[in-house]
C-alpha cells in the first residue's frame, strides 16, 4: 500500500479572464458511464481527452451531487507525468484528478471569482494508472442548500475549460451521519471493542478519491460493463447504489448477496449479542470512526441527526490497516426520540474508504489535504438493511 499525503500552502498570484473565444463548455448530466465516454471531449491535454459530467448520487444517497471526470488516452504517452512541484491553482478549489474544481453560487461575477493562487505539492502523485486508456475520477458536492449553484472546471493554464449548474429547491437534512468512535479510555478493558456506536453526530457525505481513478480501464482492455453479461444497461461506479449493481470483486463468492430490491450489496451487518458487525469481502480501512457512516429508522420512520457541529478530533499519527470486519460496540443515538420495549429500530451502514466530510453546505476551501490510497474498494459500499426490536436490555445502554 502506497500513501500520498498532500497538503496546500497557499500564495497569490494573478488571473486571466476567459476570453469569448474560450467560452466554458457546458456540464451536461449523465446517467451512465457508457454516456460520459461518448461525449464531446471537454478538454485535450497530455495525449488525454477530459470529459466532464454532472450525475445524481442514486437513490440510497443523500442530498449531494456527484461531478464525474473522465479521461481518455488519445496518443501515445511519454515519460509519466508528475504534478510540478509548485502547480497554479484556484483558491477555494479542490482537486479532481487533471483538473480543479469549485462551486458557488450561480451568476456570481466573474469578478468575484476566487482568485488564483499556488499550491506547493510535498510529494509527486502515484503513477499507478498513468498508461491505463481511461481512467475515471468523482467527487461528492453538497445540495443540500436552497439555490440554483454553479460547478466551475479549471486546468492548469488558470481559465475554466467548462461550467455546469444544478438547482437545489428547498433545504435537505442528510439521513447518513457518522457512526462509531473510539471508546473512551476510562471505559476500555478485555473484550470491549475498542470502537462504540456515535450518540451524537452531525450530517456527512461520503469522500471519493479524486486524486486516484475510481475506475480505470487498462491499455489493450476493451470496454464491457460487469452487468452487461446480466443484460442490464447502464454502469455508474461512485452511485449509491452503482447503477446497475456493484462490480463482482465487491463479493468474490463468499459472501452472500444482501439485496435491496434487485442490487446486490457488498457489506453484511447484523448484530451479535453486545455489538453490531460489519463484514466484507474487500478490505475495509480500520478506522470506523473516519469511514463507516450511518442512517436510522424507527418504527419505519427515517431519522435525522440533530447536532448542528460535529466535534473533531484528528490522531494524525495513527496506524493504517485494512480489515474485512469491523465490530462496533451495542449503542443507540440519542435522537431517536422515545423508545420502549418492542419498537422496531433499523439500522444501515455505509463504509467509505476515502473518509467522509461533515455536509454542511458550500463552503470555499482555502486548504486542501487529502490521503491518497489504493485500496480494493475506492467508492462507498452500502451493507443490508438491519432491523431488531427494541428490548428492555438496550435501554439502558442509551445516555
Amino acid at each position: 500500500m502506497n500513501l500520498v499525503l498532500i497538503c496546500g500552502i497557499v500564495f497569490p498570484a494573478a488571473t486571466a479572464a476567459p476570453t469569448a473565444a474560450n467560452k466554458p463548455m457546458a456540464i451536461p448530466t449523465v446517467r451512465s458511464l457508457e454516456t460520459l465516454r461518448t461525449l464531446d471531449a471537454t478538454w485535450t491535454r497530455d495525449s488525454r481527452d477530459i470529459r466532464l459530467g454532472l450525475a445524481d448520487p442514486g437513490d440510497q444517497a443523500g442530498p449531494w451531487r456527484l461531478l464525474y471526470c473522465h479521461t481518455k488516452l488519445v496518443a501515445p504517452p511519454g515519460a509519466p507525468r508528475h504534478v510540478p512541484p509548485d502547480e497554479p491553482a484556484v483558491a477555494g478549489s479542490r482537486r479532481l484528478g487533471p483538473v480543479r474544481f469549485a462551486v458557488a453560487p450561480a451568476g456570481r461575477p466573474s469578478a468575484e471569482l476566487p482568485m488564483t493562487r499556488r499550491i506547493k505539492v510535498l510529494r509527486h502523485l502515484p503513477t499507478r494508472h498513468a498508461n491505463d486508456a481511461e481512467r475515471l475520477y468523482v467527487a461528492s458536492i453538497p445540495a443540500n442548500r436552497r439555490g440554483t449553484w454553479q460547478v466551475t472546471v479549471w486546468f492548469r493554464n488558470h481559465r475554466p475549460i467548462a461550467r455546469g449548474t444544478f438547482t437545489v429547491k428547498a433545504d435537505t437534512v442528510c439521513p447518513w451521519r457518522a457512526f462509531a468512535k473510539a471508546r473512551p479510555a476510562a471505559d476500555r478493558g478485555p473484550g470491549k471493542p475498542l470502537i462504540v456506536v456515535r450518540t451524537d453526530s452531525d450530517s456527512r457525505m461520503p469522500s471519493y478519491p479524486r486524486l486516484a481513478p475510481i475506475w480505470h480501464l487498462k491499455a489493450g482492455e476493451q470496454f464491457q460493463p460487469p452487468h452487461a453479461a446480466l443484460g442490464k444497461a447502464g454502469f455508474l461506479p461512485g452511485q449509491l447504489p452503482p447503477i446497475g449493481g456493484y462490480e463482482p470483486r465487491y463479493f468474490g463468492g463468499k459472501l452472500q448477496a444482501v439485496k435491496i430490491g434487485a442490487i446486490a450489496l457488498p457489506l453484511r451487518l447484523s448484530l451479535e449479542r453486545d455489538r453490531f458487525v460489519i463484514r466484507s469481502h474487500v478490505p475495509m480501512i480500520d478506522w470506523p470512526d473516519e469511514t463507516l457512516l450511518a442512517r436510522w429508522w424507527v418504527n419505519g420512520r427515517p431519522c435525522v441527526s440533530q447536532m448542528a457541529q460535529l466535534e473533531s478530533v484528528k490522531e494524525i499519527s495513527r496506524k493504517l490497516r485494512d480489515t474485512k470486519q469491523i465490530d462496533v460496540a451495542f449503542a443507540l443515538p440519542d435522537d431517536l426520540g422515545k423508545l420502549k420495549v418492542g419498537t422496531k429500530v433499523t439500522l444501515q451502514v455505509m463504509v467509505c474508504n476515502d473518509r467522509s466530510e461533515p455536509l454542511r453546505g458550500q463552503r470555499q476551501r482555502l486548504l486542501h489535504a487529502t490521503l491518497i490510497h489504493r485500496w480494493p474498494a475506492p467508492q462507498p459500499l452500502l451493507s443490508n438493511r438491519l432491523t431488531f426490536p427494541v428490548t428492555q436490555a438496550m435501554l439502558p445502554a442509551r445516555p
